[in-house]
């Protein structure tokens, strides 16, 4: 159970397992009473194929599990258990049933993009109908027929599946709004703290430029003072991030973009950022959630590193990696903002882990 729980972290992560465990299940026994209806002189081409697919289901599901959003794997798997159903009309009745249930527990338990789920159902559904007109035309004598089991065990299929997803819909529905309503409530206050330091600024934009304007004739003060408004309009460009905190949508991200807009609010100078990979441009998470992630990440590579040492990016596929030189004071988790980012990152079905390799503080986002 350990193993489970360390295995699977997110909802998605908590669908698809069910999703594959109910076709284990549904399929063995359905195997298991089915196949002595089978007429003997073909009941090897049965038993291969049944087995086949049946297999073949499961190291997608386990893959899938890993990667809920992977439209690819996905795709095979719904392909999958399409020839299951095809299958099963050609050497027994009533799959076209079988074949609707599966493409409703497709469809609810699993993350499809409309692009690649709907050509396999259509396809899908049209073989198994197609498969039943032939029956009627006299091809495929050695199909089985009907018995009142099979009417059964399908009727038994449909309502654990649809008791199972409205009850976990219905779970999965007030907890998302649960959600909702404390990020609104927590995005209200940031909302209201950022246009009152944003007031306050306004004074701090006045007093420098009259400042400026009486002490212009001195190079390097009145350089230091257009740093410092600099370093002000970059703050304001910050909070007015936070005037949008109570938007919880999901969006496309360019991972690139908001490390560099994280790199210019820390005041990281570009010879001590390097990226070393840019392999993936986007990752789909709330914004939000993925800046502040960087801002922790980043604020506490800064922090462990001299002027002329350098931070290393790395955007790999389903990866960031930002190392970073190691010091003691960072050989631990780094305090409440890890913490907070770690769960920032689980609720975007990402995963935020620290490691140390050599002379290297490692962070790794997995996404």
């Amino acid at each position: 159970m350990k193993l489970i729980q360390n295995y699977i972290r997110s909802e998605e992560q908590k669908d698809v397992f069910v999703a594959m465990m109910m076709y284990i299940s549904v399929t063995s026994i359905f195997f298991i009473y089915e196949q002595s209806l089978i007429p003997q002189n073909v009941y090897s081409y049965y038993f291969l194929s049944k087995t086949f697919l049946i297999m073949a289901a499961l190291p997608l599901f386990l893959l899938l599990i890993r990667e809920p959003r992977n439209q690819m794997i996905l795709f095979l798997l719904s392909l999958v258990l399409t020839l299951f159903s095809i299958q099963g009309e050609i050497f027994s009745p009533l799959y076209f049933f079988a074949f609707i249930a599966i493409s409703m527990g497709m469809i609810l338990f699993l993350r499809y993009k409309a692009i690649y789920l709907f050509p396999v159902l259509i396809i899908g559904g049209a073989s198994v109908l197609l498969i039943q007109f032939l029956k009627t035309k006299g091809y495929f004598e050695f199909a089985r027929q009907s018995t009142a089991g099979d009417y059964v065990v399908i009727f038994t299929e449909f309502m654990v599946m649809l008791i199972y997803l409205f009850n976990g819909y219905s779970k999965s529905r007030r907890k998302e709004i649960q959600f909702r309503e404390r990020y609104s409530v927590i995005g209200q206050e940031a909302n209201s703290f950022a246009h009152n330091i944003k007031s306050m600024l306004a004074t701090q934009y006045i007093l420098n430029d009259n400042l400026k304007n009486s002490v212009g004739v001195r190079k390097r003060l009145d350089e230091t003072i257009e740093d410092q408004k600099k370093s002000l309009i970059e703050m304001k460009e910050y909070l007015n991030s936070f005037n949008i905190f109570e938007n919880t949508d999901i969006e496309k991200v360019d991972i690139a973009s908001s490390i560099e807009k994280v790199k210019e609010l820390l005041r990281i100078e570009d010879k001590n950022l390097v990226f070393t990979e840019k392999s993936q441009g986007n990752v789909i998470v709330v914004k939000q959630d993925f800046e502040t992630i960087l801002i922790n990440i980043l604020s506490n590579s800064k922090k462990a590193m001299t002027n002329k040492q350098q931070i290393y990016v790395a955007i790999k596929k389903n990866k960031l990696e930002v190392s970073s030189p190691f010091i003691e004071n960072y050989e631990t988790e780094s305090g409440i903002g890890f913490k907070i980012s770690q769960n920032l990152a689980l609720k975007n079905n990402m995963q935020l882990e620290e490691k140390i390799e050599g002379d290297k503080f490692i962070y790794c986002l997995s996404f």
